[in-house]
This record gives structure tokens, C-alpha cells and sequence, in this order.
């Protein structure tokens, strides 16, 4: 079954009022296997004290809500991590959350 791809997105820089759908899409995305070795999300404290506020994004549809984020966390390396509606975040908006 394909999926329509989601008109709208909007990519733009990540609020504090974003992160229930941001939990909730980090709770899939642990559930599923396809993210972190956490267990569960941390709260919006932790969240916001591990991730450099100017490098965190979300894309947002607005009939749908938060679809994905991606954050980027000051260690070694440079570290990021990027979480969604795989398919819909292809179609919609590519790479621009990579």
C-alpha cells in the first residue's frame, strides 16, 4: 500500500510546545527499533539540556501535526539524530532533515 505524500510541510526550527509530538514520535521510532539505544524519551528538561537549541528542526503538516524532528547534540564527532514517518518524510521532504 502507498502512501500520498502529505502536502504543505512545513521544515522549521523546533519549540518547546512541539515536544508531545516530538515524544510521540521518539516513543515509536524506540518501539520500532529505529532509533537510540534509550528505552524510553526523556522529558522535555533532559531532552532540551542534551540537544544544542539552535540546531533542532521539525517538519509539520499542518491537517497532520509533527511528522518528524531532527536535533543535533554537542559531542565528539558531532553527533544527530533525526526521527519520523519515514515514508512520508521521503516524500515530503527528503533529505532536509538528514
Amino acid at each position: 500500500m502507498s502512501q500520498s505524500p502529505v502536502s504543505d510541510v512545513v521544515v522549521r526550527p523546533m519549540r518547546e510546545s512541539d515536544w508531545p509530538g516530538v515524544c510521540r514520535i521518539y516513543a515509536e521510532d524506540i518501539a520500532t527499533g529505529q532509533a537510540t539505544f534509550e528505552v524510553e524519551p526523556p522529558d522535555w528538561s533532559r531532552f532540551d539540556a542534551a540537544r544544542l537549541a539552535n540546531h533542532r528542526l521539525v517538519a509539520q503538516a499542518p491537517d497532520v501535526g509533527i511528522l518528524g524532528w531532527a536535533a543535533a547534540s554537542a559531542v565528539s564527532g558531532g553527533g544527530k539524530e533525526s526521527h519520523g514517518w519515514p515514508t512520508v518524510l521521503r516524500q515530503a521532504v527528503g533529505g532536509a532533515l538528514s
